[in-house]
C-alpha cells in the first residue's frame, strides 16, 4: 500500500463526517481529468468500506443532487449510474429556513471581503463561491462536517467559521487540509467588519433547519 493510501486512511479514521462538493461525485467518473479521477476513486474506495464498517457518515446537500440532475443530460449513461451508485453511500441533507438566501449572500460577502483584504498564505488564489455553492458551504457547516472538493479556492472561508486548529476543508486533489496559518486567522478573527458579519451568519444560521431526504 503506498504512502497515500495511508495518508488516505487516516484521515478517515479521524474524522466521522463528511459533506461532498458536486465534483466529488463528477470526478469519480470524469475520464477528462486522470489526475482528479484517480483521487476520487482513491477517496470513494475507503468512503465504502468505511461507510459499510460503519465508521462514518458521508452527507450529500440537495443542492449537490439538483445540480447532478442538471449535469445528467450532458453525462453517459455509464457516468450517471457510476454516480447514482455513489449516492447510496451518502445521507441527502435539505435545508429549510426563510433566511437562506440572506445567508448565502452573507456567505459569499464574507468570502469577497477575506479575498481583497488578506493574503491566505495559499498556492492558490482565493475566491467567492457562487450561491449554489454558498448553500454547500451552509450545508456542510451546520452539520459541523469536513467540505470535500477539488475547489476550494472557492470554499477559503470555511476553515475561518471555526476554531483555528479545526481541520474542516479537504482539499480532493490533494488529500491534504486547507490550513489557514495561526496569525492570519486571529488576526482575520480580530477584524471588527468581519466580526460583525460572521456574528450575523452564526445567528442566522442557528434558525435553519436540516431534514434527511430519503433516497
Amino acid at each position: 500500500m503506498s504512502e497515500k493510501d495511508l495518508t488516505e486512511i487516516k484521515f478517515v479514521e479521524q474524522e466521522k463526517e463528511f459533506t461532498v462538493d458536486t465534483n466529488v461525485l463528477r470526478h469519480e467518473s470524469n475520464p477528462g481529468d486522470q489526475e482528479l479521477e484517480k483521487a476520487a476513486r482513491l477517496f470513494w474506495k475507503h468512503m465504502k468500506m468505511a461507510v459499510e464498517n460503519d465508521d462514518v457518515s458521508i452527507y450529500v446537500p440537495a443542492e449537490v443532487v439538483r445540480e447532478l440532475e442538471v449535469q445528467s443530460f450532458n453525462l453517459s449513461p455509464s457516468q450517471n449510474r457510476r454516480i447514482q451508485k455513489l449516492l447510496t453511500l451518502c445521507e441527502t441533507i435539505e435545508l429549510e429556513s426563510n433566511h437562506l438566501v440572506e445567508i448565502e449572500h452573507l456567505i459569499r460577502k464574507m468570502s469577497s471581503y477575506i479575498k481583497a483584504k488578506y493574503d491566505l498564505k495559499q498556492d492558490f488564489k482565493a475566491n467567492y463561491p457562487g450561491t449554489s455553492d454558498a448553500r454547500i458551504l451552509l450545508t456542510a457547516y451546520l452539520l459541523e462536517s469536513v467540505l470535500v472538493t477539488a475547489n476550494v479556492k472557492d470554499f477559503t472561508i470555511y476553515p475561518l467559521l471555526f476554531e483555528y486548529n479545526q481541520d474542516s476543508l479537504l482539499n480532493l486533489k490533494t488529500n491534504d487540509y486547507i490550513r489557514i496559518p495561526k496569525d492570519i486567522h486571529k488576526a482575520i478573527h480580530a477584524d471588527e467588519d468581519f466580526l460583525s458579519m460572521l456574528n450575523d451568519f452564526y445567528n442566522l444560521a442557528s434558525k435553519v433547519q436540516y431534514i434527511l431526504m430519503p433516497l
